[in-house]
């Protein structure tokens, strides 16, 4: 199973079978997410009870998406290497296996915000990350990865807005059936490579006995959760790429990021799921790491 670092959403005519890490991709037209001038950030947590809940438009999920980068690829590149989302002015959360060093100031990546497509430097903003906060307990496991969260915290702020944040008394809100927006720069096919244009696609959170079939013990019910697409196959799905990038919903009409792309054995293949870092039981980390500053 690999960890799925870049991210994109697609269509795809012909569902292909092949082996690949996580990307997104729809089996119906191109939906991508349109350009928003990013507005002054906002907080972290929300902390409301769920009573209407809906599937997010892809341009409420934009200005807050962002992509992660080489640093060593410098301000003009345009090949993203995972994805994620603005939790605070200088706090970006992203897939903990998108970090190589577990935690201090020796990062090599870097972040883009505001920019739906790379290739326009012009606009949004390129920002170095001066340290990363890997979630304790992180671990590989096998083909997958436990508390796969990384907080990359930048050089200086964005200007995107910040993205609220599930906590564990939304779990209802989010139940088996429920309907998610995905959101990266991941490949559009299986081993295909990240894209430059950012996109999105509509999950679906499958029973978490589909995860525990597919993966066995190496699938945690307590801090993952289990997505794909069933009707009528898995031709909806995150790829190599959308490592880290956001599974949204709305929430009492404000839209709240419940989990992050994580792993899965293969993607856009009938019958096998994704599983994706469930924020809820992260959030009280989050919280205190972005308020430690």
């Amino acid at each position: 199973m690999v960890g799925r670092l870049a991210s994109a959403l697609a269509v795809l005519s012909t569902l292909a079978t092949a082996a690949c890490s996580v990307s997104i991709a729809a089996a119906s037209g191109v939906d991508m997410l349109a350009v928003v001038e990013p507005p002054v950030a906002t907080p972290v947590v929300v902390r409301s009870t769920p009573a209407a809940i809906a599937v997010p438009r892809p341009k409420d999920i934009l200005p807050w998406s962002a992509a992660v980068m080489a640093k060593s690829d410098g301000p003009g590149a345009e090949d993203p290497k995972c994805s994620g989302s603005v939790v605070a002015a200088q706090w970006v959360l992203t897939a903990g296996h998108c970090q190589a060093s577990a935690s201090g100031s020796g990062v090599q990546v870097a972040v883009v915000t505001g920019r739906r497509d790379l290739t326009r430097t012009h606009v949004g903003q390129y920002l170095s990350v001066d340290k990363a906060v890997r979630m304790p307990g992180w671990l590989q496991q096998g083909i997958g990865y436990r508390n796969d969260f990384t907080l990359l915290h930048l050089s200086r702020p964005t200007t995107a807005p910040a993205v609220a944040l599930a906590i564990p008394g939304m779990a209802a809100a989010f139940a088996t059936g429920s309907l998610v927006r995905a959101a990266g720069w991941g490949a559009l096919s299986p081993n295909g490579d990240p894209v430059r244009v950012v996109h999105s696609t509509t999950l679906e959170r499958l029973p978490d006995s589909v995860c525990a079939t597919e993966y066995g013990s190496v699938f945690d019910a307590r801090t993952q959760l289990c997505g794909g697409w069933r009707w009528p196959s898995m031709d909806h799905d995150t790829c190599n790429g959308d490592s880290g990038g956001p599974l949204a919903m709305t929430i009492n009409g404000r839209v709240v990021e419940v989990a992050a792309t994580s792993w899965g054995s293969t993607c856009l293949t009938e019958g096998v799921p994704g599983v994706y870092a469930d924020v809820a039981p992260a959030s009280s980390w989050i919280a205190s790491v972005v308020s430690a500053g």
